[in-house]
């Protein structure tokens, strides 16, 4: 299985809504007004599996030399094959490139 990290693109947007609902999120096409308004401060990205939206994660990074990993989610199907780990690697990247060395993540612990 193959998976690439991307950033989101609005023709992601179907994509993001179906893995949100695998977990009972709810998501709203407004959501990626405020995504696209937002690309200074917040990068989100999208592991893709052949094309299908399989993972998702927002860095924040309006607070340097802080950036924050939030809503990180993984489709239920694809729990254990790494997929957290490499979006978690792609925002310590941006985040780094961007010159923010403390980078922080919470979690409910139900979800550890």
């Amino acid at each position: 299985m193959k998976v690439r990290i991307v950033e989101f693109k609005g023709q992601f947007a179907e994509g993001v809504e179906a893995l949100y609902s695998t977990v009972g999120w709810k998501f709203s096409p407004k959501r990626v007004n405020i995504w696209e308004s937002m690309r200074n401060y917040s990068k989100v990205l999208i592991a893709l599996s052949d094309d299908r939206v399989v993972g998702k994660v927002t860095l924040d990074v309006a607070f340097p030399p802080y950036a924050e990993i939030v809503n990180l989610i993984v489709h239920p199907e694809y729990h254990g094959k790494g997929i957290g780990t490499k979006l978690i690697e792609g925002c310590i990247k941006i985040s780094e490139s961007k010159g923010h060395n403390i980078q922080f993540l919470m979690t409910e612990y139900d979800n550890i």
